[in-house]
């Protein structure tokens, strides 16, 4: 049964309904784990009677893996909400908005180096279309290469060519565009909560840290 205490306002009655929401998700989850781990380890034994005993023991130990994350999320969820638990989310949540909305903390695939790296992979990528372009135009002076074997290759340099640029542009265009839509979104998404009127922590100073 939940807590029986009842949130005190709009923004807490939200975050106490995401974690009663995500407590029960995870209980459900935790015990399908757990029940298709059981009937691994039960089932494995009948089901390879001819391996030798190392591999029985292996497989049973493979088994166990699920029957232990399964228990591990329903101990993780057993108990009712706390109102400490839905002021330490909303702590987190809120920390999170203002350094998102300041670009200081954006999620990992908008990131400067996952960029960097992005664009260099199109650059490879394009490098080697450009090496498969030249061979795939060898292969077309080619007396005894088939019309098929002509159109394969030139089909794979075109797709290669497309991956490498959209990489390419991925990279150096889109992220950035998005990662300032995503910034202006967190920014608008903290005023809203800020707006609700309800304390972001004791000491507010601590966002900026």
């Amino acid at each position: 049964m939940e807590h029986s205490r009842q949130p005190a306002g709009p923004e807490t009655a939200w975050y106490w309904e995401r974690l009663r929401t995500r407590h029960r998700s995870q209980r459900i989850a935790g015990i399908a784990i757990f029940v298709f781990g059981l009937c691994l380890l039960i089932a494995e034994p009948l089901l390879t009677p001819d391996y030798n005993q190392l591999t029985i023991l292996v497989l049973i130990l493979i088994a166990l893996l699920p029957v232990l994350q399964g228990s591990s999320l329903l101990l993780a969820n057993r108990g009712p909400v706390t109102p400490q638990a839905v002021e330490r989310l909303r702590s987190q949540e809120r920390i999170q908005l203002f350094r998102q909305a300041q670009g200081t903390m954006l999620p990992w695939q908008y990131r400067r180096w996952t960029r960097i790296l992005e664009c260099i992979l199109g650059l490879l990528l394009l490098l080697s279309t450009v090496q498969g372009a030249l061979a795939a135009l060898r292969m077309s002076q080619v007396e005894f290469s088939t019309l098929s074997e002509k159109v394969i290759a030139w089909v794979f340099v075109t797709l290669f060519a497309l991956i490498s640029l959209l990489l390419i542009i991925d990279s150096i265009y889109l992220k950035p565009r998005r990662a300032r839509r995503f910034a202006k979104h967190s920014s608008a998404e903290l005023a809203y909560r800020l707006s609700l009127g309800e304390l972001v922590t004791s000491n507010p100073s601590k966002l900026g840290q």
